[in-house]
């Protein structure tokens, strides 16, 4: 893109009518991308020039400045932390759990029952923050949140706690759906990418103290009760300055025009309803297969076909219903946010692995006790913590992330393919060397899509464009885990039965989770089960992630073509062609013809 095309704010790929007629012609529902990059010379700032007036609207918002600004952020990393401590505080605690429940056989679900409503809830809270107003459908989360908390806390047997945490899971849904929605009114969008590094740091912060918090609780006489009695303080903290501090935004131009009854009705609980159900089957499924019953056994290919009858009755209902579906079809039909959006979902997936397999692996590969295999994975959640606000802070200053992508992209591929040669004879070195390669290039990129689909779309589908993006990146870590946990249990129980003189009378799935192995192995078999355990993460655990990100970097060279010609088509001239790389893109591209915009 030219200078003169940047100073003089030109769609740098606008085509006459003749050949946007022929286009249309073609393809009738193809979005034309049009960007430019508008540098005002009064003002020296950087700003963005979407063709649908967003930064009239931004120049027009009111943003809180100064220590009610301060107050505001503290509020939201208030509220941000609450549920990432959710995520992580917990891990180190479950042993205990199971213990005190008696019930080993449901400990999956301690952890997959909150990303389960955390992920189903998400379009559905789209749609509340769209319809109500933003700062109140916040603070209701807040509470909704708080009391789900003290279910946990006080829970006297593990149904009891699952039910704690599905429900805090949807809670916890609204609370991160709002966050991404309230960014819009708290900072303008030349700031946002920076703005969101800086709250989201908060899970960063979780995912290093949170299961040494946990196992500090669990083992004194808080108990790990005290995990979530936690969350009481804190979120009161956020729901007060947000009450306070935070001016109400005003309601977008549905939410006006709707009563209370339309608002309700417009919202698909059915699509979140079958979103639970069927995730539930596929929980079960991945759960019982190869472990409990073999694959063949009725109820786990009943529980597959569950899944994808209701994931069809899912997308039916989001075809039929068109913009009123739980996830509207017209932020699909946008090309920069679908391929956004799937570049997130493959991210969650690649991280999920990794902060789960890490730990693993150094305890029971290693040997290592719990804390010390928390310390040894420090260099990959220090290093995730940290290049988020850097990357955020370099595409405020010059405006560029397509060159993030890339780079980003490719060191997460090549750093997962560094943890896959892991030995156990590996050095330190290599321990934390390859964590900080893989955690930088998965760090860098962690948050740009939170960003740039809101912006991709119209100021009236902020709302549905974050839930979008939370959504793939909550369905990241189900998809992820349950799959590694498929791989791992089921390839390990075969290499198991291979060493001399266990005679299979150990499977998988008794490993998980375990720290000595001599509680179940001889110690004169030990060295070889290590061995065993190792070369399944080696070539399943970690290959896998790095599998998911060699497609996720496909399709960041797929988006760098889009953001370069204007229109994607997904033809084979233009797959031979998506390894080139394009660093003029502009900081947010907007997927928006006048016919769209209207």
């Amino acid at each position: 893109m030219s200078s003169s095309m940047r100073n003089s704010g030109e769609k740098w790929n606008e085509s006459p009518a003749s050949s946007r007629d022929s286009s249309k012609a073609a393809a009738v529902d193809e979005p034309v991308i049009t960007q430019a990059y508008n540098t005002s010379k009064s003002s020296e700032k950087t700003e963005l020039n979407t063709g649908i007036e967003t930064d009239a609207r931004s120049q027009e918002k009111v943003y809180p400045t100064g220590w009610k600004f301060l107050l505001v952020t503290m509020g939201i990393m208030a509220a941000v932390l609450v549920v990432a401590l959710d995520n992580y505080i917990i891990s180190t605690a479950i042993p205990r759990l199971a213990t005190d429940f008696k019930s080993i056989n449901l400990t999956g679900w301690y952890s997959s029952s909150y990303f389960l409503t955390i992920m189903a809830f998400q379009p559905a809270h789209g749609q509340i923050f769209t319809f109500f107003s933003v700062k109140w459908a916040f603070l209701v989360s807040i509470l909704w949140f708080e009391v789900d908390s003290i279910i946990s806390a006080a829970a006297p047997n593990s149904i009891a706690f699952i039910f704690g945490r599905l429900i805090c899971g949807a809670a916890a849904g609204g609370i991160w759906c709002g966050t991404l929605t309230l960014v819009t009114n708290v900072v303008p969008s030349v700031k946002r990418y920076l703005y969101v590094s800086v709250v989201t740091s908060m899970y960063g912060v979780s995912s290093a103290a949170g299961p040494l918090l946990g196992g500090l609780f669990t083992d004194s006489k808080l108990t790990w009760r005290f995990c979530f009695w936690l969350n009481l303080p804190i979120g009161f903290v956020a729901f007060l300055l947000i009450l306070f501090f935070l001016e109400p935004p005003e309601l977008s131009d549905l939410g006006k025009s709707l009563t209370i009854k339309q608002k309700i009705m417009r919202i698909d609980f059915l699509g979140t309803l079958l979103l639970i159900t069927a995730f539930t089957c596929f929980f079960l499924a991945a759960q019982w297969g190869g472990t409990t019953y073999p694959w063949s056994n009725p109820k786990v290919w009943g529980c597959i076909l569950g899944f994808f009858l209701q994931i069809a009755a899912f997308s039916y209902l989001q075809v039929r219903f068109q913009d009123r579906a739980t996830i509207p079809t017209r932020a699909l039909r946008n090309f920069t946010a679908l391929l956004c959006l799937l570049y997130q979902l493959f991210i969650s997936m690649v991280i999920a692995i990794q902060i789960y397999y890490l730990p693993f692996y150094f305890q029971s590969v290693l040997g290592h006790s719990a804390a010390s295999s928390g310390v040894l994975t420090l260099p990959y959640v220090m290093t995730l913590l940290f290049s988020p606000m850097a990357s955020g802070a370099y595409i405020t200053a010059h405006g560029h992330y397509i060159p993030i992508m890339y780079i980003g992209a490719c060191l997460a591929v090549v750093g997962s393919g560094l943890l896959s040669t892991l030995t156990i004879t590996s050095s330190r070195a290599q321990y934390v060397g390859y964590q900080v390669i893989v955690a930088l290039g998965a760090g860098v990129v962690q948050q740009i899509a939170f960003t740039a689909v809101p912006l991709a779309l119209p100021p009236s589908d902020v709302a549905t464009a974050s839930a979008l993006v939370s959504f793939c990146n909550s369905l990241g870590p189900v998809v992820a885990l349950t799959v590694g946990n498929i791989l791992f249990t089921n390839l390990f129980g075969s290499k198991l039965a291979e060493i001399p003189g266990l005679n299979g009378k150990i499977t998988g799935s008794e490993f998980k989770g375990l720290v000595d192995l001599g509680t179940l192995v001889p110690a004169q078999y030990v060295e070889s089960v290590r061995q065993a355990l190792s070369k399944r993460f080696e070539d399943r655990c970690f290959a896998l992630a790095n599998q998911r990100h060699t497609v996720q970097q496909k399709r960041a060279n797929m988006k760098a073509l889009q953001t370069t010609i204007g229109t994607f088509r997904y033809t084979e001239q233009v797959h031979r062609c998506s390894s080139a790389f394009e660093f003029s893109a502009p900081l947010v591209p907007i997927a928006h013809t006048a016919d769209q915009s209207q």
